[in-house]
């Protein structure tokens, strides 16, 4: 009788000991006390590339495990899950971020293409607005004669390319008439960009020209390419002269760039 007595107990405090741990309060983790205390806000870009901006704030998130920045590039758009003071800073940043971009200053380019000669070059005739050009010219260099083949204007913004090409007639090279042959020149001037300044000039950083020149060879003609490519820069009110040997003659560009206000 004894023995079932005491196997009874001890069977009652076995069910005693389960009933105890069962009844044990539920425990919630760090990580969920964490979720609790975020918030989610999605935020409109209106004027500047997401990707940058998101880059720009992400520093300002907490870092905490479950903290989340992501960009949707179709709705322009980011989407941060933070704690509420994080969101307030990276909000109070966008407002100061988000803003219209300057607009790129204006620039106004003239572009003028020269042949120099030692012998006079028909009817080609320099515009008056190149008189001092041609005289500073023709005091350094061995040619006497000087005529336009061609002159083009351009209106652009700073960080834009041009790119433009003609047809030069064979006479204001001197060229026979059974040497006409096809004659043009192509130019491109690539990442226009403003210098600092009181008075700001334009810097190109690719400033290629060339001409094809058909070249006497024997009874046949060979296209020959003559021009230059290289960066220039053009300080305010001045005109840049470039210059290159085309046979005996030269091919003279004068390049003029203004920053329009």
């Amino acid at each position: 009788m004894k023995c079932v007595n005491a196997l009874l107990v001890t069977l009652l405090l076995s069910v005693s000991v389960l009933l105890a741990q069962d009844a044990k309060p539920e425990t919630k983790s760090a990580d969920d006390s964490i979720s609790r205390d975020f918030r989610s806000r999605v935020f409109i870009v209106e004027n500047r590339d997401p990707h940058n901006l998101a880059a720009a704030i992400k520093l300002l998130g907490s870092g905490a495990k479950g903290a989340d920045l992501s960009v949707n590039d179709a709705l322009h758009t980011i989407t941060v899950r933070d704690y509420p003071e994080n969101i307030a800073a990276m909000a109070d940043a966008l407002r100061r971020l988000d803003q219209p971009a300057s607009p790129e200053p204006a620039i106004a380019l003239q572009m003028w293409v020269l042949v120099g000669s030692k012998l006079p070059v028909g009817s080609l005739k320099v515009p008056q607005e190149l008189a001092s050009v041609v005289k500073s010219l023709s005091g350094s260099l061995v040619f006497s004669y000087y005529g336009l083949i061609s002159s083009t204007e351009y209106r652009t913004t700073a960080g834009e390319n041009i790119e433009g090409s003609g047809i030069v007639e064979p006479y204001a090279l001197g060229l026979s008439a059974k040497a006409r042959g096809p004659m043009f020149f192509d130019y491109t001037l690539r990442r226009l960009t403003t210098t600092a300044g009181e008075k700001p000039g334009v810097a190109i950083e690719h400033f290629r020209f060339v001409l094809h020149y058909p070249m006497p060879q024997g009874s046949n003609l060979r296209t020959r390419d003559v021009g230059f490519n290289l960066p220039i820069s053009i300080p305010a009110g001045e005109k840049r002269v470039i210059g290159t040997h085309l046979g005996d003659k030269a091919l003279i560009l004068v390049v003029s760039a203004s920053v329009v206000p």
